[in-house]
């Protein structure tokens, strides 16, 4: 087995374990299409920055496997506007936009990062 292989089974128990404290999330796209996918989502306020100046702000990621999301047989890279939604550790359910995409084609993960879904739809 290669690296890559290697890699790819990796991230079976890296991302998708229900063990490494991942999260079920669904992926929509504007076409129809959705995926539910276990995968890590990083949901982090802050309210002063690195220097101890008052900021307010959030910043919510998630990665998972790419190969995840396909249509057709073929994997899809998320685009901007794609709806996600999970729930937190609250129970509470969030609703928020794909704002872009880090494809690692190397080790076949997707990261995206997240904007709230302000527009209530």
């Amino acid at each position: 087995m290669g690296l890559r292989e290697l890699a790819l089974a990796d991230t079976a128990i890296t991302l998708e374990s229900a063990d490494g404290g991942t999260a079920a999330f669904t992926l929509s796209d504007n076409n129809g299409h959705s995926w539910s996918i276990t995968g890590i989502v990083g949901d982090i306020g802050f309210l002063v920055d690195t220097d101890g100046n008052a900021v307010a702000g959030r910043t919510v990621w998630t990665s998972f496997r790419s190969d995840r999301v396909t249509i057709d047989g073929k994997a899809r890279e998320p685009e901007r506007g794609w709806s996600f939604s999970y729930t937190d550790l609250t129970g509470k359910k969030w609703d928020l936009k794909v704002l872009y995409s880090e494809p690692d084609r190397t080790l076949g993960i997707t990261k995206i990062y997240l904007v709230l879904n302000l527009s209530g739809s």
